[in-house]
């Protein structure tokens, strides 16, 4: 099983170490401030960084079951072997990866969190999730 940092904190750190746990992975936790992921990894290029779980509330994280399918989870990272490792994790909790590159995108991915807040917080309507559709 996999190692795995979470940095979040609250509830969505809770619920993603606890799932993980859940799935037998070692987890350690920490707080973290956003938009950092490019950075850390400047400052620790031999470290491999995924980013993960930007997009959703801590309800829905550990096997969503929504009509249309599994929800998209954005991911980016430098190190390929590490994003393999998220897929299968993703894959085991019930979400779909959809892989945006380097770690540069995490700026454009931590946003989606802010606009999945918004329909909840404005219309009290928590349950949904992001899609990425595509044309055959």
């Amino acid at each position: 099983m996999g190692k795995y940092a979470v940095t979040g904190s609250g509830q969505v750190g809770q619920v993603l170490a606890d799932g993980l746990l859940e799935h037998g992975h070692e987890v350690m936790r920490a707080s973290r401030e956003p938009s950092k992921l490019a950075e850390w990894q400047r400052k620790a290029p031999a470290a491999r960084f995924v980013k993960a779980f930007s997009c959703m509330g801590n309800a829905f994280m550990i096997h969503p079951n929504f009509p249309g399918g599994p929800p998209s989870m954005f991911i980016c990272g430098n190190d390929g072997a590490a994003k393999a490792s998220v897929r299968i994790l993703l894959t085991e909790l019930g979400w779909e990866t959809v892989d945006m590159g380097a770690v540069e995108p995490a700026r454009a991915i931590e946003p989606l969190c802010m606009l999945w807040c918004i329909p909840a917080l404005t219309k009290n309507r928590w349950a949904h999730a992001f899609k990425l559709l595509h044309l055959p």
